[in-house]
């Protein structure tokens, strides 16, 4: 669809709406990962979106379930979890430091993890894509197959390293730091040539991309802090 296209069908839909004396509330289903409650960053969103019907997920497996279900309009997710997932197109993307993409590093308790011994490792990650998926995805990163132990949320990875129920956690660099923090013992990380995009909003239906544009817009810093972006584009 090009950009007159485009046009012409949000200003049709909108017509028939006010026609129908129907204000479109599109739906817009929520899977950010996050140590925030999915309550919390649900009630946020729906208050600075009132326009905006607001669903939040904490899991992917209730996420990606409701998305074959219900068909959104809209979702905000993890840029990979957009690419793939049949029927949306990406619309807006979340921005750091004037980037779209965030880089990732290996982090590990005493030693950095020799990546040439990968396969031999345990690794920590956040799941965003289910069992079969997040297992692909993170070898396809690694340039190796792995195995994993997904968590829902960042707070769950370190007692989990801690624990030596991992060797390591494939994390953001800004997740790294943030864990260096928390952790009585030093952390290390490995340097990888990997980048991974921010959080996005996709589009099912051209007409919920203005009021989508709109609500991210309109957020305040904290709650794109929420997100783990700085503005929108």
């Amino acid at each position: 669809m090009n950009k007159i296209q485009y046009v012409l069908s949000c200003v049709s839909f909108v017509f028939t709406s006010l026609l129908a004396g129907e204000t479109y509330r599109p739906s817009f289903f929520v899977f950010v990962p996050s140590d925030v409650r999915t309550s919390i960053i649900q009630e946020k969103l729906q208050f600075a979106c009132p326009h905006v019907d607001i669903t939040a997920f904490g899991r992917v497996r209730d996420f990606r379930k409701q998305v074959t279900t219900s068909q959104p309009a809209a979702i905000l997710s993890p840029s990979v979890v957009i690419e793939r997932t049949q029927g949306y197109s990406l619309a807006l993307h979340g921005v750091h430091n004037d980037q779209t993409e965030e880089a990732y590093v290996l982090a590990a308790f005493g030693e950095p993890i020799d990546t040439n011994k990968i396969t031999e490792k345990v690794i920590g990650v956040v799941d965003i894509l289910g069992r079969k998926p997040m297992v692909d995805y993170t070898s396809q990163l690694l340039q190796a197959q792995v195995k994993i132990k997904r968590v829902a949320k960042q707070e769950d990875l370190l007692p989990l390293l801690t624990f030596g129920a991992i060797d390591g956690v494939l994390v953001s660099s800004r997740t790294f730091a943030a864990m260096q923090q928390q952790s009585n013992q030093i952390l290390v990380a490995t340097e990888l040539n990997i980048t991974v995009g921010l959080v996005a909003a996709g589009v099912t239906d051209a007409s919920a991309q203005q009021p989508i544009s709109q609500c991210l817009s309109s957020l305040d810093t904290s709650m794109n802090e929420l997100l783990g972006v700085e503005k929108w584009r």
